[in-house]
């Protein structure tokens, strides 16, 4: 009996890291009809307003070549990367199956930057990033860092390739914290809760990837930039343990405000090994910027 196996390949193929995507989603087929146990990619979420979506391509749609090259088969998944990942402005040329129709059509489209998503709709406050960045909501007690006794959650965002350290992304994310009540924040105590929050990931980190962090070597270096129209800024590093058990440090920037409507205090943080100035930072302090307490 022919055995069919799905497995997800790419989130909005165009992706790996890259600046520029066409728009869509597929999964790889393997069968165990196929002599090397692989097949062609079914396209299973096109995103509105990108180029999969203007060129008429629909799920359910097969991927059968790309740039007249036939994908199905041993090194399929490497070819679709290599032609679809790339920056904005690159074009491909997709062959593509409809079995609804009993059809083959082709589609040349053109990778365009990521469109940008904005968090889950039932959130009362309201923050963009770019849609190839990957999402998490987490409620306090924290589970890494149940220490810190505020109610409320946070929001992540992480970059894409976030845990390869060759990736200019490495590391990178931003989370808001959605805190009950006003909170006043001094540089001393936005250090402390940071330690006790890096501390907890460390902590988390160890017993995951099975090593011992030091958790006297944890340590945070923050200022204040001011405070303008009801927002403190703050800058810094902190330094904890990677996921390899090693310590790194990146840098950090927060802003952090009363959000009156809603009684509860957001904190937005952009944080990053790489230097300020690394392209990473555009995208971090575009999130940032995009922040707004009350939702439309």
């Amino acid at each position: 009996m022919k055995v069919i196996l799905l497995l997800l390949f790419a989130t909005l193929l165009g992706a790996a890291g890259e600046s520029g995507t066409v728009g869509l989603n597929a999964l790889r087929i393997y069968s165990d009809d196929s002599q090397d146990k692989q097949g062609p990619a079914v396209v299973i979420d096109v995103m509105e307003n990108t180029p999969a979506a203007k060129a008429g391509i629909r799920n359910g749609d097969i991927i059968v070549g790309i740039n007249g090259t036939d994908v199905d088969g041993k090194g399929a998944t490497e070819t679709l990367h290599a032609n679809l990942a790339g920056p904005p402005g690159g074009s491909v040329k997709l062959t593509l199956w409809r079995p609804s129709e009993g059809r083959q059509f082709e589609a040349e489209l053109t990778r365009v930057p990521y469109p940008l998503r904005r968090n889950p709709a039932g959130d009362p406050f309201l923050f963009s990033s770019p849609a190839n960045w990957r999402p998490e909501v987490d409620q306090f007690p924290l589970p890494w860092s149940p220490q810190l006794t505020y109610h409320g959650w946070e929001d992540l965002v992480f970059a894409p390739n976030f845990d390869d350290e060759a990736s200019p992304n490495y590391h990178s994310y931003a989370f808001i914290l959605w805190l009950e009540g006003r909170q006043e924040f001094s540089t001393e105590r936005l250090q402390a809760d940071l330690l006790t929050y890096f501390k907890g990931i460390s902590e988390e980190r160890g017993r995951t990837r099975k090593f011992t962090p030091d958790l006297n070597r944890v340590s945070m270096n923050w200022a204040a930039d001011g405070q303008k129209a009801g927002m403190q800024s703050f800058h810094g590093h902190a330094t904890f343990y990677n996921p390899a058990g090693q310590l790194f440090t990146v840098h950090g920037e927060a802003s952090l405000q009363f959000c009156a409507n809603a009684d509860h205090t957001a904190g937005v943080f952009i944080l990053s090994p790489r230097e300020p100035a690394a392209p990473i930072w555009n995208d971090l302090r575009a999130i940032r910027e995009s922040f707004r307490c009350d939702r439309p």
